[in-house]
């Protein structure tokens, strides 16, 4: 398998759901990149159980998956407004980690994300149902110029939180 690239520049995804993951879109690979460019992409009005409008899911198979090419993740200006998930994430889900494995019975983490970047991004108006109002993120988080505001946890119960990033920092 080879570096796997998944770049969006200036898209519009608007009023897209899924009674899964990924309003708008789907993503999962084993290695590469996620790139979200563009002062013109916008994502508004998604919704979705995880991730109202991309849900990005780093799975290995097995523990050699571990050797692949580390991942990069960029989010480089955009706009994600007014998106749903019912759960966690309700614009973006983020999770490099892994698969339980019945074979082996191991969890394999993602130890080479190499960045998770939001640089010159608004995240307004989501709403998730337990976790991460705007982003849910199963990893460490660097933000530049980032505008959150207006997004909202709506669970009754204890185990919300994160209004706008719910971040776990694996």
């Amino acid at each position: 398998d080879g570096a796997e690239i998944k770049y969006f520049n200036n898209v519009k995804a608007n009023g897209n759901s899924c009674k899964e993951d990924g309003g708008a879109f789907y993503v999962f690979g084993r290695s590469g990149t996620l790139s979200v460019k563009g002062t013109d992409t916008v994502f508004e009005n998604n919704t979705a159980k995880r991730g109202g409008a991309i849900w990005y899911y780093r799975r290995y198979s097995s523990a050699s998956d571990q050797n692949e090419s580390p991942v990069q993740v960029e989010i480089l200006a955009g706009k994600f407004d007014s998106n749903s998930a019912d759960t966690y994430g309700g614009a973006f889900y983020l999770d490099p980690r892994s698969n339980t494995s019945k074979s082996t019975g191991g969890t394999y983490e993602t130890k080479d994300l190499r960045n998770f970047i939001w640089n010159g991004v608004i995240i307004s108006n989501n709403r998730a149902g337990q976790r991460g109002g705007g982003v849910y993120a199963n990893h460490n988080l660097i933000l530049y110029n980032v505008q959150i505001v207006d997004n909202e946890v709506y669970a009754s119960s204890s185990s919300g939180g994160g209004g706008g990033v719910y971040c776990t920092g694996h």
